[in-house]
């Protein structure tokens, strides 16, 4: 964790940006639950990485973008 706090001091924008992308990147080609679940780890770790606030700004927009997938709704929700 000593390297990503490094990289956060120094560039948070840009972690954010890889970070917010590789996620968008796994759910767009998730198609089950499990990887849904797999995705919401990653979640988990940006919202330790860049806050909580991040992360709900994150949950709520892959929420708007993929409001007929069910499960993966139910997965971002046990987020906590």
């Amino acid at each position: 964790m000593k390297i990503m706090e490094a990289l956060l001091a120094d560039y948070p924008h840009e972690v954010n940006e890889i970070y917010t992308a590789y996620i968008y990147r796994l759910i767009d080609r998730a198609s089950n639950r499990k990887a849904y679940w797999s995705a919401c780890q990653k979640i988990k770790g940006y919202k330790q990485a860049l806050g909580a606030e991040a992360a709900g700004v994150l949950i709520e927009e892959l929420k708007f973008m993929y409001p007929k997938r069910k499960a993966l709704i139910d997965e971002l929700g046990k987020i906590v």
